[in-house]
């Protein structure tokens, strides 16, 4: 659980700042303009569960789309994913849950002359530190006196703070939930550790406490985006899932390096494995809608890939 950064660290502003007729264009066909091809027609992405077939695959295969973590109280599972997890044969994940014991983000402490409080100003270091006794748990706190860099510090201290986790809320990772519940199954892990691992190594400590403190004053607004965002999610909205996702400190400018670059190892795998194994992809859910998202160059590479409704 430890293992991601949230993707629920979200900026609320961005949902203000929307054009009405892009909100619109979600409960319909989206019409992408390519400034370097002709407009593309990328179908609305409804839904959480979806069957891929044709392309002379001989059985379907399936993605279905999570969360990495969300409050028990929002945690729900689609109808028709214990038939899919029965007929396939394969469960495919970005990275193995059984892991989530070790933070693969963490290599070694912040140089000593680049810890927070020598990198922010003693008013922000004072907010920070508040912060931490007053509304978040312990484990925000080791990370702080460890020496951890600020962006892995600030990942747990949105956990804490997005889902409420002082206050005890208890908090299920999917993943981790879906791995245990199908142990008889064939398993792959992409091992996607690294594609975090650049994106970290790409700010220097100095920008990391930047970012830091920025999303920690927008805290409250961050909050009220994930709580939007778990809403989009239960009612299989993912295009307004991805647009509450854009301003996260997680994504930030490097949203399409990240994403593309998990976009592309999820095609390849189930490329490679679909011909032979009927494979169920859990896969986040930011990395499917839009034009280019996991659905739209599967379908554009001759798939067949259809929502499964929820009756």
């Amino acid at each position: 659980m430890e293992r991601h950064f949230l993707l629920g660290f979200i900026a609320f502003v961005g949902l203000f700042l929307m054009p009405f007729n892009l909100i619109k264009a979600q409960e319909s066909n989206l019409n992408i303009q390519d400034l370097t091809s002709e407009s593309i027609n990328v179908k609305a992405s409804q839904g959480i569960l979806w069957k891929i077939s044709g392309k002379g695959l001989t059985q379907a295969s399936y993605i279905y789309a999570v969360l990495y973590v969300v409050p028990r109280s929002q945690f729900f599972l689609h109808p028709s994913l214990d038939s899919v997890m029965e007929e396939i044969d394969m469960v495919m994940m970005e990275v193995d849950p059984e892991e989530n014991g070790r933070d693969y983000l963490f290599r070694s402490e912040v140089p000593i002359d680049s810890t927070l409080d020598v990198l922010l100003s003693k008013r922000d270091f004072k907010l920070m530190v508040d912060l931490i006794d007053d509304e978040l748990t312990e484990d925000s706190r080791k990370k702080l006196i460890q020496r951890y860099p600020p962006l892995i510090l600030l990942r747990q201290m949105m956990v804490d703070y997005c889902l409420y986790r002082k206050l005890g809320q208890e908090v299920i990772a999917y993943e981790e939930y879906l791995r245990k519940a199908t142990p008889e199954k064939k398993f792959i892990s992409l091992q996607m550790d690294w594609v975090r691992l650049a994106w970290l190594d790409s700010h220097s400590f100095h920008e990391q406490s930047q970012i830091m403190l920025g999303a920690l004053q927008e805290r409250e607004k961050k909050k009220m985006a994930y709580e939007g965002m778990l809403r989009a999610y239960r009612q299989g909205n993912l295009d307004r899932a991805w647009l509450l996702s854009l301003d996260s400190p997680d994504l930030g400018d490097n949203k399409h390096t990240l994403i593309d670059l998990k976009v592309a190892n999820w095609k390849k795998a189930l490329i490679q494995q679909m011909p032979t194994n009927s494979v169920c992809a859990v896969a986040p859910a930011i990395a499917l809608p839009g034009e280019y998202g996991l659905i739209h160059l599967l379908r554009k590479d001759g798939y067949k890939v259809e929502a499964i409704r929820i009756k």
